[in-house]
């Protein structure tokens, strides 16, 4: 075995993982159309659907 692996010092390390996932229904027809925009534009579709919801957003502001 290599010496290198005993000279690793332990550590301790604190993390704290935020994430955020929101269920919402949506129709299925405007699945259908996000899921094709999405792949259309080859982005991920909770990256379109947040793109689509901010941009209405803002113009209804």
């Amino acid at each position: 075995m290599c010496s290198a692996v005993n000279s690793f010092e332990t550590v301790t390390v604190e993390t704290e993982l935020k994430r955020r996932h929101f269920e919402v229904e949506i129709d299925e027809d405007l699945m259908q159309i996000l899921s094709q925009k999405a792949q259309q534009q080859g982005v991920a579709l909770n990256q379109l659907v947040n793109e689509v919801l901010r941009e209405t957003l803002r113009q209804a502001a």
